[in-house]
């Protein structure tokens, strides 16, 4: 099995740049793109916190956009970051674990935010 792992992509809404210059959306579309051209292509992709910088609902859904267009599945876990009630929320109708414990391919992952 062949995974990929990202984290800390902190993305924000439209036009809001990371410390006033890094374009956070534009680099985790270009990490997504780079993930799915790898040959082989990864049989689940694993965010590990910090999807958001903010924890925003609306952030929250465009990075689920940019998580499914991949057609990977993923498993997302919180991080320091996130609103956790907006995270679950957005991501509540996927198979998806949040926090730890296994994939819904049946991968046992463990997971620490320090």
């Amino acid at each position: 099995m062949l995974i990929a792992q990202i984290s800390d992509s902190h993305i924000d809404k439209p036009c809001v740049f990371a410390f006033g210059r890094y374009d956070t959306q534009t680099a985790l579309a270009r990490a997504l793109e780079t993930i799915t051209s790898e040959v082989p292509r990864p049989d689940v992709l694993l965010h590990r916190g910090d999807v958001t910088q903010r924890g925003d609902l609306a952030v929250y859904q465009r990075a689920r956009t940019m998580l499914d267009a991949t057609g990977i599945p993923y498993a997302l876990m919180a991080g320091n970051h996130e609103n956790t009630e907006a995270l679950r929320a957005v991501f509540a109708d996927a198979r998806r674990d949040l926090c730890g414990g296994r994939l819904a391919t049946a991968v046992p992952t463990v997971t620490i935010d320090c």
